[in-house]
């Protein structure tokens, strides 16, 4: 994609309305767990073996090994069976989002990005983790004794054939009514934004940026760059040393309503995500460890495969480096290519990184508290202003410019600034090199938009404090805030109550 020649706004806002029609080329797909009846009762039958009312939190099914275990080898889906609040309670709801690729003379879609494992294979699965489950020390000695009738009518109801079926979704009807099927619109319109931006490249700051799916915490999706090289310069002692370091932008998007505007906002975030890059030798706050998973070929024979980044969770200890749950037992006793030991990938991390178009790709996605070969990472997070801006007119504005709408851009406020008189932001080296009283008129900036906002009303400021250096430390902000010299009285509308 070309560099444009168009400038970008200083302050763009994040957030967007969806245009008409956005979502004609996109599709939606819904799975409801198949066996929900036989789990329910099967747990209802442990709550009376254990004369409990309630089963203790590592006593339920575990959906999580089995949802790691789907979009390990299906990351074709948004999210596994995750639970979703329903008039009834709530659901476990699978989801699958996909692009229209080519339609026929008539309409009729005939090549779509739309990939999810049949309810069979899915089926399956459940029945392998159901199995695997069993094997857990107190579950088995509970279904090898007096539980043994409740595990196999467990058992014979996973024999029958699935009870749901994939169900296609009309997007529109999710854009019409938020609270269409339990509200999945707060889930799918993110993950369809971020199938649309999936594989295409934008530059910025002067290169090309690729973006790709990736799973988010939220059961849904987002999308990240490739891992971006960066050179800063960094004080160690009294002196400056060049570092260099890896950083890349991630993009998500979230669904959100106003009172009084019937159609909702679509709100932008950009983030700087960082990947662990050496030996990682600990991790202080004691945190799960998260670790995307791109694959680049199948898992098992028949399950499709795409380029989507799903998230997995390691154990907090580095040390023994295991995965959170026994992922990697199902997926063997699934007859499925397994995983790398997380213990492995932390002795090296970026040798994990993509090196070729078969190998798995792992990114420990780096959190506060990690520790590492050279103690701390390098990146620091945040982008400038400027930079915010830019990426989100690249992605909202013009490959998604079809799609999205954005708000209308913040303009300088002309009542404080003048064109020659530039906001501190945008001064230049020569600016700064003036006389203090030829810029000084930045004093009036906060004063001036403080009374603006006021609209007539005065403002009182309480200062509350217990010892005299608290005291001076807030009187000395407020003074570098609204004055432009010590000895100046506060304006009119401004009091300042200190005892």
């Amino acid at each position: 994609m070309p560099a444009r020649s168009k400038p970008v706004r200083l302050v763009l806002p994040a957030r967007m309305s969806l245009k008409e029609n956005a979502f004609d080329d996109l599709e939606i797909a819904i799975l409801d767990f198949p066996f929900r009846k036989a789990i329910d009762d099967f747990t209802q039958g442990l709550k009376s073996l254990l004369h409990k009312k309630q089963l203790e939190w590592g006593q339920y099914p575990p959906y999580r090994l089995l949802n790691n275990a789907i979009v390990a080898c299906a990351p074709t889906v948004v999210h596994g069976f995750e639970k979703y609040s329903s008039k009834q309670g709530y659901i476990r709801r699978m989801l699958a989002i996909g692009k229209i690729t080519d339609r026929d003379g008539e309409g009729n879609i005939i090549g779509s990005s739309l990939k999810y494992p049949s309810e069979e294979q899915v089926s399956e699965l459940i029945r392998t983790w159901i199995h695997v489950w069993g094997q857990t020390s107190w579950l088995k000695k509970i279904i090898e004794g007096q539980g043994n009738d409740i595990w196999s009518q467990l058992l014979d109801a996973l024999e029958e054939p699935p009870k749901t079926r994939w169900c296609k979704i009309d997007s529109a009807t999710l854009l019409d009514d938020l609270d269409a099927e339990e509200r999945l619109a707060f889930g799918a319109v993110p993950s369809l934004l971020a199938t649309l931006l999936h594989g295409q490249t934008s530059i910025i700051k002067g290169r090309e940026v690729t973006w790709r799916k990736a799973q988010n915490g939220a059961n849904r999706l987002c999308v990240v760059s490739q891992p971006l090289q960066i050179d800063f310069m960094r004080k160690k002692g009294y002196e400056e040393v060049a570092e260099q370091g890896y950083f890349c932008y991630k993009l998500e998007f979230h669904v959100q309503t106003q009172a009084g505007r019937s159609e909702p906002w679509i709100y932008v975030f950009l983030h700087c995500q960082r990947y662990a890059q050496s030996k990682l030798t600990g991790n202080l706050r004691g945190n799960d460890v998260t670790i995307l998973l791109g694959m680049n070929r199948e898992r098992i024979d028949g399950w499709e495969a795409d380029s989507t980044l799903v998230c997995l969770k390691a154990v907090s200890n580095v040390k023994k480096g295991d995965w959170l749950e026994p992922i990697t037992t199902l997926l063997q006793e699934f007859g499925a290519r397994s995983l790398v030991a997380p213990v492995d990938i932390y002795q090296n991390p970026q040798s994990f990184w993509k090196q070729n178009e078969f190998d798995d790709e792992y990114y420990v996605v780096h959190t506060e508290g990690y520790k590492y070969s050279y103690s701390t990472h390098k990146v620091k997070t945040g982008f400038g202003l400027a930079e915010q801006s830019e990426v989100i007119d690249r992605t909202c504005c013009d490959l998604l410019g079809s799609i999205l709408q954005p708000d209308r851009a913040f303009e300088r406020d002309q009542t404080i600034f003048s064109t020659k008189d530039l906001p501190p932001c945008l001064w230049t080296l020569e600016d700064l090199a003036k006389p203090r009283n030829s810029i000084e008129n930045r004093n009036l900036i906060p004063a001036e938009a403080v009374k603006r906002a006021l609209r007539g009303k005065k403002l009182t400021i309480l200062i509350i404090y217990q010892e005299q250096d608290t005291y001076d430390a807030i009187e000395q902000k407020l003074q570098e805030t609204f004055l432009s010299d010590d000895k100046d009285a506060f304006p009119e509308y401004i009091t300042i109550v200190d005892k």
